[in-house]
């Protein structure tokens, strides 16, 4: 989603204890098996901040949830960032 201009990435779990989860392996399989729950979580993030008196959020890639594979890519450009970060800075001040 986008917050205030910039990109505010969310992921979409399922606890492995959850029976459901083993047949869960992306979240194309989610709609097979929790039909409404993408909608559901998309509509959520949409509004959760009208009550505070904010706006509806908008969402990048038209409101297209990514899989898996795009989610680690994401992930992992974030904790390369971080950790090139703490390289330049060891003491941890930004």
């Amino acid at each position: 989603m986008i917050d205030e201009g910039k990109m505010d990435w969310k992921v979409v779990c399922i606890s492995h204890n959850d029976p459901i989860c083993r047949f869960m392996k992306d979240i194309h399989d989610v709609p097979k098996f929790l039909p409404g729950c993408l909608d559901a979580i998309r509509e959520w993030f949409r509004v959760y901040k009208i009550c505070q008196g904010g706006e509806a959020s908008h969402f990048a890639f038209d409101g297209e949830f990514k899989d898996k594979e795009y989610a680690m890519k994401v992930i992992d450009e974030a904790h390369n960032m971080w950790h090139n970060l703490r390289k330049v800075n060891k003491r941890g001040e930004l």
